[in-house]
């Protein structure tokens, strides 16, 4: 079908805020600083639109991202591909102005997690399982924060290894050591009582060195998405070995290992938030909790993730 996408105007804000949108009084107050996308079909009629709202990173690596407030598409013009084009387009504005990454959230239903999917941003879970049989599209489903990296870093070229180093399974001893010496103490509750279920790589040089590690731990993706993702508790690189990719070709090797074990995504939740240009540089997506809570230290736990093999086969 024939349609055009383009930067909303104004009087195709009011129209949207008028027939959409009348009931919030913060789409009525503040529509035109919102960053607006309309597809329009040939006798100009708007049959889909993508609405965001432009942040300030408050940390590392600074910059703006665009919240998406709502993506609609007439349900007439819907498995069009319309919905894709409104965010290739917007992917597109965003790369102009240097946008760092987009967030927002996923409806608990099938339908809303199968399109994120297929434009293959990442998911993170929050919130309860929604339990409401009146609403049989959402029952049985958890919501999910989705979150993409705007710029178009190789994230597959991370898979490059130097053949310097050696990468071994830990044993439970070792993942012992690594727990309680490093997770327990330094990463989220959510992480402290799966000790038992964390494994781990060490990273060796030629002489049997142990130079660093890379832990994961496997979760079932929550309904209605399928599939498994590793969470990757920490990463650690001995001081003196640093500077020289280590942590990288460790990522990379977890990566390699995960994408043979059909993992869908890897994931990460950390409340040092310093740690995040790093995994942005690697072409990681990224979020900030901030906008469900801060910590009492004023820090911002920070999310870290990305979608391995896409979940369009999955759903």
């Amino acid at each position: 079908m024939n349609y055009s996408i383009a930067k909303a105007t104004k009087a195709q804000m009011d129209f949207i805020s008028e027939r959409y949108w009348s009931k919030s009084p913060k789409w009525q107050q503040n529509r035109y600083n919102f960053i607006a996308f309309v597809a329009c079909d040939s006798q100009n009629n708007i049959i889909g639109y993508l609405v965001c709202e432009e942040k300030e990173i408050p940390i590392m690596p600074y910059g703006k991202d665009w919240f998406i407030e709502t993506i609609m598409v007439l349900k007439p013009y819907r498995c069009c591909g319309i919905g894709s084009a409104l965010l290739d387009h917007a992917f597109s504005a965003a790369r102009e102005q240097e946008i760092r990454n987009f967030q927002g959230s996923a409806n608990p239903t099938k339908e809303a997690h199968a399109f994120w999917a297929k434009n293959k941003f990442t998911f993170f879970q929050y919130g309860r399982q929604h339990n409401d049989p009146s609403r049989e599209e959402e029952c049985g489903n958890y919501s999910h924060i989705i979150f993409k990296q705007v710029s178009k870093i190789d994230f597959y070229s991370l898979n490059r290894k130097t053949g310097r180093y050696n990468f071994n399974m830990a044993d439970r001893e070792q993942i012992d050591d690594i727990f309680f010496s490093y997770i327990e103490k330094e990463c989220v509750k959510f992480y402290h009582d799966k000790k038992d279920q964390i494994k781990g790589i060490i990273a060796s040089n030629a002489d049997g060195e142990e130079l660093g590690f890379i832990t994961w731990l496997e979760m079932p993706l929550m309904p209605p998405l399928i599939g498994k993702q590793w969470y990757i508790p920490y990463v650690y690189v001995k001081p003196e070995s640093r500077g020289n990719g280590l942590a990288r070709e460790l990522t990379a090797e977890v990566m390699t290992r995960a994408i043979e074990n059909s993992i869908t995504q890897l994931l990460m939740v950390h409340t040092n938030e310093d740690i995040m240009p790093y995994w942005y540089k690697l072409g990681f997506d990224i979020f900030i909790y901030r906008y469900l809570f801060r910590n009492p230290s004023g820090k911002f736990p920070v999310g870290i993730g990305k979608n391995l093999t896409g979940y369009d086969k999955r759903i």
